[in-house]
């Protein structure tokens, strides 16, 4: 713990520092000399270190940044994790892989290399030599990066007073962060841009097996896995729920979930009295197609939660304390959450010192089944499986 500490007192003191004062360095000059903008960027460079629930809630602002700019190159510099998630985002033409500073792992003394990589993605980015530069984020762990990129305009979120510097920015409140949603959030960066909203929806989510499978009116997908333990409904709970979909003919039950998930995914078909379908795999284009078939997805908040929503279907999401209004799925979608009085939740995924780590438990089965049943295509289901 003592040694990550140190290293990221490293990492500020060698990269961001200095990126900071090149930063207001840049500003003075801009404002001493009255630097004109332009509202044509030929060149445009996106800084998103986040995960898959992140990357989908960027889609429409990708494709309203093309709608508004149509020659527009779009470059996008994420973690190399997200390298499979990107086969099904639109609009994007160059990617360029960093591990972020938090991600980046330190095995046997490897700072030095981490900051000779560093730099070399700092020249990587100097080189294309971008007409603009947002950051999607607002922490100075990504936002060093902007500020010694070289781009003509750098926009972004100013949070903690980390954006200071940006030549457009949004100062990011607390109900900004945390109280809108994400999507919508990260739209406003149009705004100061001069941009319209020409579409604000997701609806272009690459799917390459939507024209090959149609809807299946029984299908209901559910989805048992998170990142988080604290954000898990009990495996249990979930088996109970898909045999009273099949008890109640609501519908055919597909449980999904990524190689990571598989120990959960299994755990539910364990706990089963009937039978499902079962999907398991990492193959982003399967899972798109798979959740595309089913009339509505059942899942904790996590990333294919999100996409979900990016595809149309009908979703309902399960929240622990975490920010419902930031990352719940929205209307006509349903949200069935924890009501408790830290939500949401400031941890931000860390659950040292939380009194609330099992706080899905309370969610009952009768609540879900009732938001179901409550659902448009329930009685369509029903009459079909007379």
């Amino acid at each position: 713990m003592k040694k990550n500490i140190i290293l990221k007192l490293m990492f500020y003191a060698v990269v961001c520092i200095p990126a900071m004062f090149y930063g207001l360095f840049r500003k003075l000059f801009r404002t001493i000399f009255n630097t004109k903008n332009s509202k044509h960027y030929n060149k445009i460079a996106i800084f998103q270190f986040g995960h898959f629930g992140d990357l989908i809630h960027m889609i429409p602002l990708l494709k309203n940044l093309k709608l508004n700019n149509p020659n527009s190159e779009i470059t996008l510099i994420t973690l190399n994790e997200n390298s499979e998630i990107l086969k099904i985002i639109p609009f994007i033409d160059n990617v360029i892989f960093h591990d972020h500073f938090i991600y980046a792992r330190y095995a046997n003394n490897q700072f030095l290399k981490f900051l000779k990589e560093c730099l070399k993605v700092i020249k990587i980015i100097r080189h294309e030599k971008f007409d603009l530069a947002i950051d999607l984020k607002g922490h100075i762990d990504s936002l060093y990066l902007l500020y010694a990129s070289g781009a003509r305009m750098i926009i972004g979120f100013n949070y903690a007073g980390n954006g200071i510097f940006l030549d457009k920015r949004i100062v990011q409140r607390w109900d900004i962060r945390f109280d809108v949603y994400e999507k919508d959030r990260l739209l406003r960066l149009l705004d100061i841009l001069g941009y319209s909203i020409i579409d604000p929806g997701f609806n272009s989510i690459d799917n390459k097996q939507k024209h090959d499978e149609d809807k299946n009116i029984h299908m209901i997908g559910i989805f048992p896995g998170a990142p988080q333990r604290q954000r898990r409904w009990p495996a249990q709970k979930y088996a109970e729920l898909a045999d009273a979909i099949i008890e109640n003919n609501l519908g055919d039950p597909i449980i999904l979930g990524g190689e990571k998930d598989a120990v959960v995914v299994n755990n539910v078909v364990s706990f089963m009295k009937k039978t499902a379908k079962v999907w398991i795999g990492n193959d982003i284009i399967e899972l798109v197609g798979k959740i595309s078939q089913c009339n509505c997805f059942i899942s904790n908040d996590t990333g294919p939660m999100h996409l979900a929503v990016a595809l149309g279907v009908r979703t309902v999401a399960l929240f622990s304390s975490g920010n419902y209004k930031k990352w719940g799925s929205p209307k006509p979608n349903m949200i069935i959450r924890v009501k408790v009085a830290c939500s949401p939740c400031k941890l931000q995924g860390n659950i040292c010192g939380c009194p609330h780590i099992n706080c899905m438990e309370t969610i009952s089965i009768e609540e879900v089944m009732n938001v179901i049943s409550c659902l448009p295509f329930s009685d369509i289901v029903k009459k079909s499986k007379k």
